[in-house]
């Protein structure tokens, strides 16, 4: 079984998830307290199953009201459609009367209902049972603000989920699941590492700005750093992290495609001067190819390949200070009949010197 891949339908239809909720024993406990240490971002829809599981068994115990609108019935039918889902009721419940199976489908369907319009409270769960959690969900702002306990701050854009420690300054780990995009500036703190889990992607850092960009159902999830260096590594593979991960430097980004654990790197769209650069000067006059090379690697924190010793030999006069990298780079290569190529987060010239 594939667990990871799992939806909230799928764990309700699932035997082994159910008899756990409801018959919990010593190897299911072991089993799906593994699973959650290794996939803490499952834990908003695990605990969701959980609630829906318990409440459908609770309700073939109760007596349950006949509605007499058929409002409700079309509201629930709507909904299962809109979601293209078919719920089925599970086969442990075995309703004694017509009425009780009409009132559990009503309910699931109510219970169905409230889940996929996020009406039921948010819940997490952890590996520390006295570790409360908090979930902040961003449907129509642009943004909302969040401080957390250790100062860190966190830009949560529209459509996200953001799920962290509600006493973060005491957490064991410094670690929080999204679903969304958000910008993260971590209060740096070599003892305990800032963790980002989305979708199967660890994001590591001990202090840094960085954004995560990993939206619901899809498979890709992009990472691009400000400042400061990000470490990359699928959770499924986190005890090759070392060996399989990628680190990440200012104005890079890297995709990654969580169905084949695989990264791309590559440089991000709109590189920005390095904070930590002193304002630099890019005019030029009868200045080295190299040099001005030097001048814009230093500046972006970018590595440019070349051919030293055919650009020395090409000098140039110009002034590049108010275009972007992409701009400065068409200017300059233009100037020498060049041309440039970015791979794996690099810049490559291809010239025939002067």
């Amino acid at each position: 079984m594939n667990y990871y891949e799992y939806d909230v339908e799928d764990f309700l239809a699932d035997d082994y998830f159910k008899n756990w909720v409801i018959f919990p024993d010593e190897e299911n406990e072991a089993f799906w307290r593994h699973f959650l240490s290794e996939f803490p971002e499952k834990y908003h829809t695990i605990e969701t199953s959980r609630t829906l599981v318990t409440e459908l068994y609770h309700l073939n115990e109760k007596e349950i009201p006949q509605e007499s609108s058929d409002a409700v019935w079309q509201r629930i039918d709507a909904t299962l459609q809109e979601n293209k889902r078919s719920f089925r009721i599970p086969l442990w419940f075995n309703p004694q009367t017509a009425a009780a199976s009409i009132g559990i489908t009503l309910a699931v369907g109510l219970l169905w209902m409230l889940y996929t319009h996020h009406w039921i409270p948010p819940l997490m769960l952890s590996n520390d049972s006295k570790l409360e959690w908090v979930q902040i969900v961003n449907k129509n702002k642009p943004g909302i603000d969040i401080k957390l306990a250790d100062g860190s701050q966190v830009y949560l854009h529209q459509n996200s989920t953001l799920k962290y420690p509600k006493n973060f300054a005491e957490a064991p780990l410094r670690q929080v699941t999204l679903e969304g995009m958000a910008r993260f500036d971590i209060h740096k703190d070599p003892s305990r590492p800032f963790l980002v889990y989305a979708q199967g992607l660890v994001t590591k850092v001990l202090g840094t700005s960085f954004i995560v960009k990993a939206p619901k159902g899809d498979t890709k999830v992009t990472v691009s750093v400000n400042s400061g260096k990000v470490s990359l590594y699928s959770k499924r593979e986190e005890s090759k992290a070392a060996e399989n991960g990628i680190v990440l430097t200012p104005n890079q980004q890297a995709v990654f495609e969580t169905k084949t654990t695989t990264f791309a790197k590559s440089v991000v769209d709109h590189p920005e001067v390095l904070d930590k650069v002193a304002p630099p000067s890019f005019y030029f006059n009868n200045e080295s190819a190299v040099n001005i090379f030097k001048s814009i690697e230093q500046a972006y924190g970018i590595d440019i390949l070349y051919d030293e010793e055919l650009m020395s030999r090409c000098k140039l006069n110009l002034d590049i200070s108010q275009e972007d990298l992409y701009q400065k780079l068409n200017i300059v290569c233009k100037v020498l009949n060049a041309r440039f190529e970015m791979i794996d987060a690099k810049i490559i010239i291809y010239s025939p010197g002067c």
